[in-house]
């Protein structure tokens, strides 16, 4: 596959789950603790770099996975919500820099992922960690008698 239709690709996967997320919020549905969870949204950046495949490509489709995500999250809400898409500029320009900042490395955790070895193993074991430490950590903090929000 060309390292284009690999970016189309990452691009369509983090729309998709951009799209998903919101729709879900507005149905209050038990899916919204998935496509809202913290490690769903940094799975698409591993899943971005995994199709990726190469270190450099994975870099970049990394990025673009999480950025087409937030951008079919507010562009889906705006619509939802019949509010201006104007209006959510700022949350969208924090959400691209946590993109900017967090795609590369777990974009190369997935490009990671695709090899054999212990390496590989680790970096596929990323995501399903994040879940469970997500599901685990509101109960540490209640136990601990602190307030912990990822």
């Amino acid at each position: 596959m060309s390292s284009w239709m690999k970016v189309v690709c990452a691009l369509a996967a983090g729309g998709g789950l951009g799209f998903l997320s919101s729709v879900t919020n507005e149905w209050a549905s038990v899916l919204t603790f998935v496509f809202n969870s913290g490690w769903a949204w940094a799975g698409i950046m591993v899943l971005g770099g995994w199709m990726g495949g190469t270190w450099r490509t994975a870099i970049l489709t990394g990025i673009l996975a999480e950025l087409a995500a937030c951008t079919a999250y507010f562009v889906t809400d705006s619509w939802l919500r019949g509010e201006p898409f104007t209006s959510y500029a700022l949350e969208l320009s924090y959400w691209s820099l946590i993109a900017l900042a967090l795609g590369p490395g777990l974009g190369l955790v997935g490009a990671g992922a695709r090899g054999r070895g212990l390496g590989a193993l680790l970096a596929g074991l990323v995501v399903p960690f994040t879940a469970a430490l997500e599901m685990v950590s509101p109960s540490l903090a209640a136990a601990a008698g602190t307030s912990l929000s990822i």
